[in-house]
């Protein structure tokens, strides 16, 4: 792997953000050389960065986020502002929807959410209007930890009205970004950051999606990345759902409502009933229906007992005991 000075991780970014794929093929055939890195452009970076009081985690970094590092083209550095995690401690889930909330959405979300936050999960989504700021927003009404992900600079808030938002965000997580500072937001810059935010997370929740939805990204991505998808119903046959229905049509897992609370409180190993679940490779889904516990609260007491070595993720999102 490479061994970068900050300087040297600042100008690879500039090099990489908008070909990631590219710049770890050649770091893999042993074809890239830090001798093309603009070492001038580096040194201002990080001058700036310093100056605006942000954080750099590249991707050698033992702080850098074990479960971004499975996809396919993890970011080579990740630019943040707030109270950076040990992404381990906790499950995350990624709340993401239509830009154009309805009613219903914005009601379900802030209950999907809440229901998470009390079980000990943190929340991830993509800062934009609707459904993404309500995710947040929530996440902090419930006292939670919330990141956002950009699709721009971290130094250029966007949507500006956020401003606020983003800011209250840095007490209880944070904002991140794979994208150089001051590079403004473009539309091919987000469902590129799609796969970060599926990346950084167990598992997505569709709350509200169109036909055209970025949302719909996100899910291919957290698919394509062995994530569990889970997706909210449609309350009735308008187009503002349209996209929630084809998930679930092809085989996405509908989100339940009546499964009951549980409080991720720190286990005893002895203590946890799933082990007998998970003889044999198993699925989340087939979990909430066998246990009656919702998805979050499975999440938070697997993630737990693959910390502690007692059971694995294996392909096409399974749990299984070692």
């Amino acid at each position: 792997m490479l061994t970068l000075n900050p300087i040297e991780w600042l100008a690879l970014q500039r090099t990489s953000f908008s070909k990631p794929r590219l710049t770890w093929k050649k770091i893999k055939e042993g074809s890239f050389s830090k001798r093309n890195l603009d070492l001038i452009q580096g040194k201002k970076d990080w001058e700036l960065l310093q100056k605006l009081g942000l954080q750099m985690t590249s991707f050698e970094s033992e702080a850098y986020p074990k479960i971004l590092k499975e996809i396919y083209d993890p970011p080579l550095v990740l630019l943040s502002k707030g109270k950076w995690p040990v992404w381990e401690e906790k499950p995350w889930v990624a709340v993401v929807g239509a830009r154009k909330a309805t009613e219903f959405g914005r009601k379900k979300t802030q209950e999907i959410v809440t229901r998470l936050v009390e079980e000990g999960v943190g929340i991830v989504s993509g800062l934009a209007y609707g459904i993404d700021a309500e995710a947040h927003r929530a996440c902090l009404k419930a006292k939670g930890n919330t990141w956002g992900v950009f699709g721009c600079g971290v130094d250029i808030i966007y949507p500006r009205p956020h401003r606020a938002l983003a800011e209250e965000m840095t007490q209880h997580g944070g904002y991140l970004s794979e994208f150089p500072l001051g590079t403004g937001p473009r539309p091919a810059y987000f469902p590129q950051r799609n796969r970060i935010i599926s990346g950084l997370v167990q598992a997505v929740v569709i709350v509200q999606a169109h036909l055209r939805s970025g949302s719909l990204i996100t899910a291919r991505f957290a698919l394509e990345q062995g994530r569990d998808v889970y997706v909210v119903p449609p309350p009735d046959n308008s187009i503002a759902y349209e996209g929630n229905k084809m998930l679930l049509d092809d085989g996405a897992i509908a989100w339940e409502d009546q499964k009951p609370k549980i409080k991720n409180q720190k286990l005893e190993t002895t203590e946890s009933l799933l082990i007998p679940f998970l003889k044999k490779p198993v699925s989340i889904e087939v979990l909430v229906h066998q246990t009656q516990k919702s998805p979050g609260a499975l999440l938070a007491e697997l993630v737990q007992l693959e910390t502690e070595g007692l059971v694995k993720k294996i392909p096409g999102s399974l749990w299984q005991s070692l």
